[in-house]
Parts: C-alpha cells; structure tokens; sequence
C-alpha cells in the first residue's frame, strides 16, 4: 500500500464542533483592571464544571466502535465524533444533546457561547487535530455565526432534513426539536431544549435555569447598551428565549415573568433633548 493511500485512511468522517466563550478577552481585560481575581474564580468554576459534565458524558457513551474526542484551550472547545453508523443519526443525537446541556450550563452561569458545528473529514490524536471538517467549524464559528448560536454546516443541515425525513408527520420528529432555522436560513442547536426534562409526572422545564437564563440576558443588555456589536447578540439571544417560552406556552407553560422584557431589547432612537411629545422608551431614558 502506498503513502498516499495510508494517508487517507487517517482521516475519518467526523460530526465536529467549534465553539467559544464571547466576550473572553474583555473578562481577561476587567480581571487585570481590577486585581481581583472573583471573576476568574467564577467562570473557571462554570468552565471546569461544564466541561465536567461532557467527559462524563463521554465515559457513559464510550464503546469500542464509539470514542469521541474532547479539547479544550482558553475559551475555545472542540468536540468530535467518529461516525460509525450508516446515517449518522444516533452519532448526531448524542452530540446535539451533550453540546446543549453544556451550552446551557454557562448561559445560566452569565457566559454565552457561540460555535460551528461540521460535517466531513477528520483525523485527531493527542499531537494533532487536522481536516477539513475543523476548518469548516472554525469558518461556521469566526463568518456565519455572529449571534450566540452553534450553527450547522451545508452537510450536517442536508443529515437534519433526511433524518426528518423519516418521520411522519416530519413535526413529531426529535430534530424538529433539536434544531431551529433562524430568519437568515441557517439552522442552530435549539440548547434551550436541554432545559425540558422527562420526570414522573411527564415533561417539566427547569423554571430555576429559565429563570437564571433569562437575568443573564437582561443583565448583557443592560451593560452592553453603548457597545452596539455586543448588544445586539443579547439582544438576539432575547428573541430566541422568548420565542422559546412562547412555544412552551403552547403545552402549559404559563409563567410570563420569566420572559426577557421587551423594552430592554427594543432599539430606538432619541433627540438630544427629550421633548414632552417624545414616545416612553425605557432603554433611554434619562
């Protein structure tokens, strides 16, 4: 067997995901500002934890066909699974499940993330993690996502529409769950899901995770109101959380506190001088 062919055979197909904490460099900045070190005390004690929760989730899943691989640096965490069934199915679900809890785990924690999650080849060891399916992730991450979202590449969206496919009525599939299409096409992980869980009585939302959820939101537009780029992620991550409740209320859900307020999300402009005609707006007033 030559070289070349050796070669290929080191990379695999891979489900892989890319993502990040935002605004990490402003919270390196704020801890040497102020030499004190809480802050860092408190994101290492969510980062650790959360990455705690998907090596648990690792052993529980390993077997000898499936083993996936998890890296961590600074703010940035790579996840890949090899792809052992015909459709990877099963192989995506795991993934879509293991990356929301751990999405929602630092939201509810103040730290919102954002990330791309690939479809193609792969090859990761403890030197090296090298393919075209990780350039695509870091693409998705750095170009596409923009917004607090792990947004799916063009290969892994085409596996969501045929695994849909095989459901009828194609609602009642898990993936309609799972995943959203958001207003510029691309579909994200729906992490706010993982907050649904299946008790005795039968499905309950985590109203403590909504809850805290929807106060580091409020929180981010308030302290973000003069950093527009910032903003407008806490701002998207508004509408997405309310849109989430709003469908909860479709099955029982009816606590309307815990919903974002709409005036905090609400972008308008103001004259220098506030005139007794001027609309109410509670992002600006003085």
């Amino acid at each position: 067997m030559s070289d070349t062919s050796t070669d290929s055979n080191l990379l695999t197909e891979h489900l892989c995901v890319f993502l990040d904490i935002l605004g990490f460099s402003s919270l390196v900045e704020q801890i040497e500002t102020t030499g004190s070190d809480r802050e860092f005390i408190r994101l290492h004690e969510a980062y650790r934890t959360g990455i705690k929760l998907l090596k648990e989730s690792r052993e529980y899943r390993a077997t000898p066909e499936f083993q996936w691989e998890i890296r961590a640096f600074t703010d940035n965490i790579f996840l890949a699974f090899p792809i052992s069934s015909h459709d990877a199915e099963v192989e995506l679900g795991f993934l879509v499940e293991d990356i929301s809890r751990f999405q929602l785990h630092l939201a509810v924690r103040g730290y919102v993330t954002r990330g791309g999650m690939a479809l193609g080849r792969l090859f990761v060891d403890d030197a090296m993690i090298f393919g075209p399916a990780l350039l695509e992730a870091l693409r998705l991450e750095k170009m596409v996502a923009r917004d607090p979202r792990i947004v799916l590449g063009a290969g892994i969206s085409e596996l969501v529409q045929q695994h849909v496919g095989y459901y009828h009525p194609p609602h009642t599939a898990l993936q309609n769950c799972n995943f959203l299409r958001d207003v510029d096409g691309r579909l994200f992980v729906n992490y706010l899901e993982s907050a649904i869980h299946e008790t005795a009585a039968g499905l309950q939302l985590d109203l403590n995770s909504i809850e805290a959820h929807r106060e580091t939101i409020e929180n981010g537009l308030r302290e973000h109101v003069g950093r527009p780029q910032v903003w407008s992620k806490f701002r998207w991550l508004s509408a997405y959380h309310n849109w989430f409740l709003e469908s909860a209320m479709e099955h029982g859900y009816t606590n309307e506190a815990n919903f974002v307020h709409k005036g905090l999300a609400s972008a308008y402009p103001r004259r220098i001088h506030r005139s007794p005609n001027d609309p109410e707006t509670e992002q600006y007033e003085d």
